[in-house]
């Protein structure tokens, strides 16, 4: 499936999938409870983050308190994002949060219940690599960067900018799909009547 596809065809994501979901995080990886500032590796001044062959779509950043350090984001070895990482999530579409550890956020999120520390699902496809840095390492850091990785031969436009439009159209309500070939049935059941609706081969029990 075209990993942009399912936001502009929500019909999609009733299709079996054939891609592979991956995590990157800054989890202790000595099994303990370290789980901040965690990074693959350091090139130079930058901490690699998370990295991954294509094609695919990172469709997951998170943190929980951004505060220092540039974040750049390398699509097909070209970087295509380039700024502070607090200043990420700003007006980016399907992005929630409030920020980190503050009494003012603390109380702004029991009150309005918002959720703490920020999360972007904006889908960011690529063909062949992807990698996502800060620079310099900030100390105390908790990442999550996800992503679906899929077969070669899949063909899409690899751009943040087309998968922002997208999202764009759909958050300000415009149709996602036209559906001309869709029908309706009606049925009239009595107390103790079944009908069968529908029958996945792949689930013998599903209706």
């Amino acid at each position: 499936m075209n990993p942009v596809g399912a936001f502009a065809n929500p019909i999609l994501l009733a299709r079996r999938q054939n891609y592979r979901s991956v995590m990157a995080s800054s989890y202790d990886r000595r099994g303990g409870n370290h789980d901040w500032s965690n990074y693959l590796r350091r090139e130079g001044r930058e901490a690699v983050m998370m990295e991954a062959t294509g094609p695919g779509c990172i469709t997951r950043i998170w943190t929980a308190d951004p505060q220092k350090g540039t974040l750049r984001i390398y699509v097909d070895g070209e970087c295509i994002v380039e700024t502070a990482f607090a200043e990420f999530f700003d007006g980016r579409p399907l992005t929630f949060g409030i920020g980190g550890e503050s009494p003012e956020n603390y109380a702004r999120a029991k009150e309005e219940h918002l959720p703490m520390g920020f999360t972007s699902y904006a889908p960011i496809p690529f063909h062949r690599s992807c990698k996502v840095t800060i620079d310099p390492e900030d100390d105390y850091l908790y990442y999550q960067v996800c992503a679906q990785l899929h077969p070669p031969g899949i063909e899409f436009e690899p751009s943040i900018d087309g998968a922002e439009r997208v999202i764009r159209g759909w958050e300000q309500g415009a149709p996602l799909v036209e559906m001309p070939s869709s029908f309706e049935e009606a049925h009239v059941l009595e107390p103790g009547d079944e009908k069968r609706l529908w029958r996945d081969p792949w689930y013998p029990r599903s209706c």
